[in-house]
């Protein structure tokens, strides 16, 4: 997915993207998220599909939210993700992980995620890099692990605490409380925790 000049936009909203990754002209442009599920088609090395490192892109979750499916490839997001202000105090749709064996690291390069809708896990590995997730998202993996990291992982790669709005691990809402790899290793690894 190409933008000819530098400042366009790609509005995702609906259906299914199959590709290999975002290409701006001056590395500046606006991916906004609404609905649109995007299979990626390669791994993060030489080139990954959201791997972008340039402060002049935006990725911003709509209402119908960013849906990733690693099919099973190691794919890399430098940029965050944004809420998107049009919808005012209105929860965006979120961030959906899928791809079984695969794995989506969120590195935030360029600042923490606003976005406010949940993070949720359907299968493989989501990790965070930072604990910079908003504190009104909730994290939410719905399958039942039957053992550590058997289907649905979050990986907390970061030293410290998290704080969200939720959590919801195999169905099932947790008490309020810290969850991490020591009490709730089938769901989460890593050092960090949520709270």
């Amino acid at each position: 997915v190409s933008q000819a000049a530098a400042g366009g936009v790609i509005n995702l909203n609906g259906g299914t993207l199959i590709f290999n990754r975002f290409n701006s002209a001056a590395g500046i442009g606006t991916v906004n998220f609404n609905g649109t599920k995007i299979q990626c088609k390669a791994s993060s090395t030489p080139t990954t599909p959201f791997n972008t490192t340039v402060a002049g892109y935006n990725y911003i979750v709509q209402l119908g939210g960013a849906f990733i499916n690693t099919e099973g490839y190691n794919i890399v997001m430098a940029t965050n993700l944004t809420h998107d202000t049009t919808l005012g105090t209105f929860p965006d749709g979120g961030l959906t992980v899928d791809g079984t064996n695969g794995s989506l690291t969120l590195t935030n390069w360029t600042g923490p995620s606003s976005y406010t809708g949940p993070t949720t896990v359907l299968n493989g590995t989501l990790t965070l890099a930072s604990n910079w997730l908003s504190a009104v998202s909730c994290v939410i993996i719905p399958a039942t692990n039957v053992g550590p990291g058997s289907n649905s992982v979050l990986n907390l790669n970061f030293v410290g605490s998290d704080t969200v709005a939720g959590l919801v691990l195999g169905g099932v809402q947790m008490p309020a409380g810290t969850y991490n790899a020591g009490n709730t290793p089938f769901y989460i690894t890593g050092t960090g925790s949520l709270i």
